[in-house]
């Protein structure tokens, strides 16, 4: 039957990842029109030496890419005896991350929630009461709140072991899940949701298809995968959307799908506005802060002696909300990742 293995995908390739997740968006965000970023309560503040600036990051960023697979070795999968010293590390980045969502959802309860505001948000909440449940019933927790990032490591850890042959693990492995997507619901936070599924799925097709003899119509639709995983990803997003900010701009869209396509492409391309504007009317931090946001938002750190605002005096999170309610739309207040 022509049966032949497959060994990788042109789509996993990290250069490929790199420029078509962030140069390909900056380039229609350079090319869209001033007006087009009126539709989005913000000013246009990138220009053609942004794309120029990001594509010399690309090439860097390929170059690295093609040092480091010239001159390594791909490693081997490790013997299944191996799995066994896992099995602890699963376990304690699942607890560290229920407990997170534990004392969340306690805290939540305390300020007033109820299954009936889910059942609000499934019907439609106005913005009032949207906002209310994100800001004043799940307040953000420092250190509680971060504690469920330990979710992703989970998931990892976990999809591993279940393609392994720990078949037990399922079942925590789906509450993982599915707890994700009520966050994703209620605090309007789809990234929770999608940075769960996306890696379990890539790990799940690495360990079951990479290298087992396949027929030519499974290797043509794993390398046509993306044709049909972008625009699924694009219907879950208006999908979580459909109870959230759908219902407050239906009144200004001919419909659902529309709006979905607007809303989607407008958080890549005020992204990278956004950062653009940072770069032109904001300078440099005192210290290097967006390089090492992970350290200066680790709990210990962010709230101790040698935080960042401690230190210099300047809180960017306040600094950025700022700029953005001055200068651009703060409900769309991501900073890009390039400038």
């Amino acid at each position: 039957m022509n049966s032949r293995p497959v060994h990788n995908l042109w789509w996993l390739h990290p250069a490929v990842l790199f420029g078509g997740g962030a140069i390909l968006t900056l380039a229609i965000a350079v090319g869209t029109s001033e007006w087009g970023f009126r539709l989005y309560d913000t000013r246009k503040y990138l220009e053609p030496w942004h794309l120029a600036l990001g594509l010399g990051a690309w090439g860097t960023f390929s170059l690295g890419v093609w040092l480091a697979m010239t001159t390594g070795k791909v490693p081997h999968l490790p013997s299944k005896q191996s799995d066994a010293a896992l099995v602890p590390w699963f376990w304690l980045a699942y607890l560290l991350t229920m407990a997170g969502y534990g004392i969340w959802l306690l805290v939540g309860v305390k300020n007033g929630f109820s299954l009936g505001m889910i059942r609000d948000l499934l019907q439609g909440a106005d913005e009032a009461t949207a906002d209310m449940i994100k800001n004043q019933v799940f307040p953000t927790i420092p250190g509680v709140t971060t504690s469920t990032q330990f979710g992703m490591a989970a998931v990892l850890l976990g999809s591993w072991l279940y393609c392994r042959g720990h078949n037990k693990l399922l079942l925590p492995l789906l509450s993982l899940l599915a707890t994700g997507a009520v966050r994703a619901l209620i605090y309007s936070e789809r990234l929770a949701f999608i940075e769960l599924v996306i890696p379990a799925v890539i790990l799940a097709l690495r360990l079951w298809l990479f290298g087992k003899p396949l027929q030519p119509w499974r290797r043509i639709a794993l390398q046509s995968l993306p044709l049909v995983a972008i625009p699924s990803v694009i219907i879950l997003f208006g999908l979580f959307e459909s109870f959230r900010s759908w219902q407050y701009y239906k009144d200004s869209f001919d419909g659902l799908a529309e709006f979905t396509v607007w809303r989607f492409f407008g958080y890549y391309t005020t992204a990278h506005n956004n950062g653009a504007m940072s770069m032109q009317l904001r300078g440099p931090w005192p210290i290097p802060y967006s390089t090492f946001s992970w350290f200066w938002e680790f709990p210990l750190i962010e709230n101790g002696p040698f935080g960042y605002q401690q230190l210099t005096g300047i809180s960017p999170q306040d600094v950025h909300t700022d700029t953005l309610e001055r200068y651009a739309n703060a409900e769309l207040n991501n900073d890009g990742g390039l400038f």
